[in-house]
């Protein structure tokens, strides 16, 4: 008699260990799956993202094949996982491709900015500000320096951050080609080459000499009503 309950306690004890054993493994499995579809989503927009810039010429510095044996190398662990789950916890490629794929990922985004903002500033159009800034106060020039301020808006606002679709890189185009018409613009108007280079000089540190201040430039700073904003210095 107590022999059989004895017999029958260790049956139970034995069956509630592999009930716990199971729990173990179905927490550890399910763990390492989440691990494997994290990293496996954060390759996809960079992934992504790499063959947009390239797609519009802009080179990056990482092969693209190498992402794409890295992207199936995942989907492949995945596979494996869910034929047979004692795989994810085995040594091998899958745990040493798991170590290195942080890395992985944030050199191929570093790398991709940073080939996007050599591509904007390979392309923006390099202005005075503070030639920019005394422009604004001529009532003339606010409508163009106005829009010339939004397409820098738009372009600064570009640097920092990887484009995700092929609107947003037409946007930064778009943003550089209105920039330099309009510029261009100016220079055409009521800007005379002289004024545009005594202005230019002005807004350097060491300012600019008097030889530029011509007499048509004087007659331009009196009828814009800004030769206030400029001084003698020696």
């Amino acid at each position: 008699m107590l022999r059989e309950a004895l017999t029958q306690i260790e049956s139970r004890l034995q069956r509630l260990k592999l009930l716990q054993n199971a729990a173990h493994d179905e927490e550890v499995y399910s763990s390492r799956l989440q691990q494997l579809r994290g990293e496996q989503s954060r390759l996809a927009p960079v992934y992504e993202g790499v063959r947009l810039l390239r797609a519009n010429g802009i080179v990056v510095e990482i092969p693209i094949e190498h992402g794409q044996r890295s992207h199936d190398e995942f989907q492949l662990a995945l596979d494996r996982f869910i034929t047979d789950p004692n795989t994810i916890t085995g040594k091998g490629v899958l745990r040493d491709t798991l170590q290195l794929f942080p890395s992985f990922v944030d050199n191929v985004r570093k790398n991709s900015l940073m080939a996007w903002q050599q591509y904007i500033n390979s392309r923006t159009l390099n202005y005075n500000a503070s030639i920019l800034s005394l422009l604004e106060r001529v009532p003339a020039f606010q409508p163009v320096v106005s829009q010339i301020k939004r397409c820098q808006l738009t372009i600064d606002s570009a640097r920092s951050v990887l484009p995700s679709s092929q609107v947003q890189i037409s946007r930064v185009d778009q943003a550089i080609t209105d920039l330099k018409a309009a510029w261009t613009s100016l220079d055409s108007g009521d800007l005379p080459a002289s004024v545009t280079t005594f202005l230019q000089a002005a807004g350097k540190p060491e300012g600019a000499r008097l030889s530029l201040l011509t007499d048509e430039v004087r007659a331009w700073l009196l009828k814009h009503e800004v030769e206030g904003a400029f001084y003698v210095r020696v």
